[in-house]
């Protein structure tokens, strides 16, 4: 877990919409749809990149303005997409650098009352929909295995439980210095119970989680930029 992030080679997707707003409108919002040349979507492209956007947010550009210009092919106000094969720039990615186990402790005890999220995550191999879906029933204490049956993902504001990315169960150990954190969040709860929940006993979300807590831990650590599993 806790990824570092790379120098801007890959980045997480950005919504059609201001990709529109930010990038498409400004360069073709005064243009004719039969003037828009292959050549121009091409200089466009290349402009992009020239003037520091990533690539992968150059190709996502790159795409809301071809579906608008198929669209516009469909309605047969154009003869043919003019953003068809123009040259992309390629998206790299690094390999991933783990945190050590000196700074997944920092970050826990930056953390607070949710280290032992930040332990979970790092030490049990567990992508956070998975942490979040887990339920008091299925950790064994005695033996210290996790048995993984769900994963949960936020869709539209609501939650989504569902079988994990793998669509397996699996059994996983569970670190011997958790025991004691987790079977005090245990106490006093019925065994389908959420094992990790928000203060008020909500469950958690990755995106509240993350900027509630996550973020300004890392920065409390001095560990630069990460993101979790």
């Amino acid at each position: 877990m806790a990824r570092g992030a790379d120098s801007g080679q890959a980045e997480h997707p950005v919504p059609a919409l201001g990709l529109f707003r930010t990038h498409v409108l400004p360069a073709w919002g005064s243009h004719r749809l039969a003037d828009v040349t292959h050549a121009e979507v091409a200089r466009w492209v290349a402009e992009l990149r020239a003037n520091g956007s990533a690539p992968a947010t150059v190709r996502q550009a790159h795409r809301v303005f071809s579906l608008l210009l198929a669209l516009a092919v469909r309605d047969g106000r154009i003869p043919r997409n003019p953003a068809d094969r123009v040259p992309l720039p390629r998206v790299t990615r690094q390999e991933p650098r783990f945190l050590s186990r000196e700074e997944v402790e920092r970050l826990a005890e930056a953390a607070g009352a949710d280290g032992d999220v930040i332990r979970l995550l790092a030490h049990a191999g567990l992508r956070f929909g998975e942490l979040a879906a887990l339920r008091v029933r299925r950790v064994d204490f005695p033996r210290r295995r996790l048995t993984i049956a769900e994963s949960v993902t936020e869709v539209a504001g609501r939650l989504e439980f569902g079988t994990p990315k793998t669509h397996r169960r699996r059994s996983v150990p569970l670190p011997a210095a958790l025991v004691g954190p987790l079977s005090a969040r245990c106490a006093d709860t019925l065994g389908d119970a959420l094992l990790l929940t928000t203060s008020a006993g909500t469950a958690l979300r990755l995106r509240n989680w993350r900027r509630a807590v996550f973020d300004p831990a890392v920065r409390e650590a001095g560990l630069g930029r990460r993101h979790p599993t």
